[in-house]
């Protein structure tokens, strides 16, 4: 063009670039191959029974058919399609990559700058970018019962996925040159792109007898935490290597890689489930003498699926015990596929860490999975090591890269481990309006969620679980909590649960 050879990379949609240096990327991951990897990632997901049945509740469903779930991995998929514009495209540009008549245009992120789009301040841009997909219109004529309310709520949703619900009330002003054509870049045809790959991605999506999108809000946020997840999981290079060359078929490529991303960070636990054989006995379960005492035979008869128990006993009466027995009896019969076990202080996370791990141990001696010490600035799988400060530096504390668990790669991952001991305000994040609350939440629905100490919680504390635990039993999770003194754990009794007390006979509390 004019003369002047293009680098490579400027006639490429991109996602993904490393490193930004003032020579260029040396490396891009095509736009396209991004998102199929993202969408693999969540239909993935969805393919762990609990994780699946968890969405399916927060929806008000039994379960997910095959349509829905190709629908909502669609809608997964095209999480970074604001990366269109050519204000987010030339960010890796260098000067003289402006060079012979080429305009600068002005940076954009991919975020933010779709606002204008979705609430039409930018028409234009609006009508052909929607009409450029080729499924948008049938999706909302189709999708769901309310005028396409539902798949546009979702759609916001799936932009959503830094962490934070994009603002449409937000003052972003309409930016049409960014979305216009520039050099070799031209947005409304790679959207036209988008439209045909993700047809061929997810066809189960367009069969004309599925159900409509579940439309409650709940479901939403089920589905922006697990949009979250995925893009966590599906933007790590060491499993989704980059490649800046189209490729067709590519979808294969990207399911095969999530399919081991899943496997290999222990959510997948399939193969785990094969290998265990049954619950050994109390005794050797626990390493002790002796039978189990009235509170935890009374743990051992609780139905299963009772989704709330409160054990309520004084210090010292086997509670912890009774509460992984419980666990144990819930992982066997595929209620629950892990354990959050939360409590008040970092220094008890770090005492019941190693009975938490040996208990694991035991329990699942074939395939043993990381028992995650979820305490920032902490070894994740040691017993009491502080890590030298900066506290994710596993080489400056001496840790190998291989020892470290993905789950506990970052805090925001924490609950996304199998097992895990913890802080409660780990999980507590997962009720709050601060950013990744909804991955949090999404991860912790599939394990049980034990809490330690409720009586230690202040008022603050004990509304915010509450509101933890209303999400938590709605999306069709399970928690048990254990108090030493009845009176602070019976505020919890508006969620409907059980309570087990050594002082009293069994019954609602």
């Amino acid at each position: 063009m004019d003369g002047i050879e293009q680098a490579w990379y400027t006639r490429q949609f991109w996602a993904k670039a490393q490193p930004y240096g003032q020579s260029g990327p040396e490396r891009i991951h095509l736009l396209e191959h991004h998102l199929a990897d993202v969408g693999a990632c969540f239909e993935a997901l969805l393919k762990i029974p609990t994780i699946r049945r968890r969405l399916a509740a927060a929806g008000g469903c039994d379960d997910l058919d095959a349509a829905t779930v190709a629908r909502l991995s669609l809608l997964a998929a095209f999480h970074d399609v604001g990366k269109v514009n050519v204000g987010f495209q030339t960010k890796i540009w260098r000067n003289e990559d402006f060079s012979g008549g080429r305009r600068k245009p002005g940076r954009a992120g991919h975020v933010a700058d779709m606002v204008p789009v979705l609430t039409n301040k930018d028409q234009k841009t609006a009508e052909w970018f929607f009409d450029s997909l080729g499924w948008w219109h049938e999706a909302t004529e189709s999708w769901d019962d309310r005028c396409g309310e539902t798949v546009c709520a979702l759609f916001v949703a799936s932009l959503s996925h830094h962490g934070r619900p994009l603002q449409l009330e937000s003052t972003r002003q309409r930016n049409p040159t960014i979305w216009q054509p520039h050099s070799c870049l031209h947005p409304e045809n790679y959207v036209k792109r988008l439209g045909k790959l993700s047809r061929q991605w997810f066809p189960a999506a367009f069969h004309s007898d599925a159900p409509p999108l579940p439309s409650n809000p709940a479901f939403q946020h089920a589905f922006l935490g697990l949009c979250n997840w995925a893009d966590w999981i599906g933007s790590d290079e060491r499993r989704f290597s980059f490649l800046d060359r189209p490729c067709e078929d590519y979808i294969e490529t990207a399911r095969n890689r999530a399919r081991e991303a899943v496997a290999s960070i222990g959510l997948d636990i399939s193969t785990q489930r094969r290998s265990f054989n049954d619950i050994p006995d109390f005794a050797a379960l626990f390493e002790i003498e002796g039978a189990p005492n009235a509170i935890q035979n009374a743990i051992a008869d609780t139905p299963l699926e009772e989704r709330l128990v409160i054990i309520e006993s004084e210090t010292g009466s086997g509670k912890t015990e009774a509460a992984l027995w419980r666990f144990a009896k819930m992982y066997r019969a595929g209620i629950v596929d892990g354990l959050y076990f939360a409590l008040p202080t970092r220094t008890a996370a770090v005492q019941i860490h190693r009975r938490v791990k040996n208990f694991v141990a035991r329990l699942l001696p074939r395939r043993t999975p990381s028992t995650v010490l979820a305490v920032p600035g902490y070894h994740p799988n040691a017993d009491a090591s502080p890590v030298e400060i900066p506290p994710y530096n596993e080489g400056a504390a001496g840790i190998a890269p291989e020892a470290v668990p993905w789950a506990s790669e970052h805090p925001k991952r924490y609950l996304a481990a199998q097992i895990a001991v913890g802080t409660i305000d780990q999980a507590l994040m997962g009720a709050l309006q601060v950013k990744n609350a909804h991955m949090r939440a999404a991860c912790l629905t599939r394990n049980l969620l034990i809490v330690d100490e409720v009586h230690a919680s202040d008022t603050y504390m004990s509304v915010v679980l509450e509101a933890l635990l209303r999400a938590h039993l709605n999306s069709g999770g399970y928690a048990l909590l254990m108090s030493a003194t009845l009176g602070s754990a019976a505020q919890f009794t508006t969620t409907g649960g059980n309570c087990l007390s050594s002082r009293s006979s069994y019954g609602n509390c």
